[in-house]
């Protein structure tokens, strides 16, 4: 987990994160060095439960709208609807993008 003050530096940070997880599949000692904790919010439980989306569309990475507007769309980032939601357990539908 990670906290930033930008919403460009989560999207730039998780395109990262992915290339990572990518280029290092076949280093199966990397898990090892996670750690095991735990956080509860609504934001959360929402982040969760479009990350679990990820595998029904195929993408590895979904934003919200919420998070797609706060970020700087100039910052070289172009981003792709992909459908409007309602997610478990939520009462308002989600817009989800992926980024492009």
């Amino acid at each position: 987990m990670a906290l930033f003050p930008d919403a460009t530096q989560v999207i730039d940070a998780s395109v990262a994160m992915l290339s990572r997880l990518e280029s290092e599949a076949d280093d199966a000692e990397g898990g090892h060095e996670r750690l095991d904790t735990g956080v509860v919010g609504d934001a959360v439980n929402t982040a969760a439960r479009i990350e679990s989306l990820t595998k029904t569309y195929g993408r590895p990475l979904l934003l919200s709208e919420q998070t797609k507007q706060a970020a700087n769309e100039g910052a070289g980032r172009r981003f792709e609807e992909v459908d409007t939601v309602r997610p478990k357990g939520k009462r308002d539908q989600i817009t989800l993008y992926a980024v492009q």
